[in-house]
């Protein structure tokens, strides 16, 4: 009987300095976490879109940007996106319609029509962009003066990241303007009909979107006075109560 006295009084002991233990571990996990908390910030972003719906080429539109925000933290980064639909079109006229020395109107057929349209765009932050949209051969008639004719859409993108000179892209807080343009330069136009009252051209037209992204960090958080107090005095007690056990040990 005095034997299993002895040994629940050692486990009893045990399982005390086990549950002082693991206070003491819990209390410096979390003072741990905290620390690791203010330690690591994540990067974020802004992210600002702008477009122009399908228009005939060429266009120049304005557009107004915010500048980011040097409250917010630490620009790290600027990123431009451009995307672009460009469709190039065989434009067919038929004279006739004009009357006059062309004679009455007519319906007029023509055949292997084609062109091909160099078209380029461009946006802030040196983005730019450039294909040569081609259409046809397309066959047909046609009884209006003009025709147009669209070939296959064809989408053409740039994009550009910038980490040196921020300073231009940043202010606490403020905005700067661009502009979205699209051109169109000389084509090659031709095509068959056989009266000869007629004529081919080639237009085009674009459609653009530009995405502005701000990669930036944030301030590193700074845990409250109060929260490193309460730490370290769950700590102070802890220590202390398990200082207390051993001097009733000894004693």
């Amino acid at each position: 009987m005095g034997t299993e006295i002895h040994l629940t009084g050692i486990y009893m002991l045990k399982a005390k300095h086990m549950l002082k233990i693991t206070r003491l571990t819990s209390v410096a996990s979390a003072g741990i976490a905290l620390l690791a908390l203010s330690a690591t910030v994540k990067a974020q972003v802004i992210t600002q879109t702008f477009s122009v719906p399908t228009t005939a080429t060429a266009f120049s539109d304005p557009i107004t940007y915010n500048l980011f925000n040097s409250n917010l933290g630490v620009l790290q980064s600027v990123t431009l996106s451009l995307t672009s639909t460009v469709t190039a079109n065989v434009n067919f006229y038929n004279f006739t319609e004009l009357g006059g020395p062309f004679g009455p109107p007519t319906t007029e057929s023509y055949t292997n029509a084609t062109a091909s349209v160099p078209v380029s765009v461009g946006g802030p932050g040196g983005l730019t962009a450039s294909v040569t949209g081609t259409a046809g051969p397309f066959s047909g008639s046609s009884s209006v003066f003009e025709t147009v004719i669209p070939g296959a859409p064809q989408t053409l993108s740039d994009s550009v990241t910038i980490t040196s000179g921020l300073g231009v892209w940043e202010s606490p807080p403020g905005s700067a303007t661009g502009t979205l343009t699209a051109s169109a330069g000389a084509g090659t136009y031709g095509g068959s009909s056989v009266t000869g009252l007629t004529a081919f051209g080639g237009s085009a037209t674009a459609n653009e979107a530009i995405t502005l992204t701000f990669t930036y960090t944030p301030p590193v958080a700074t845990p409250e006075p109060g929260a490193w107090a309460l730490v370290l005095a769950s700590a102070s007690v802890s220590f202390a109560g398990l200082l207390r056990k051993r001097a009733t040990k000894v004693a």
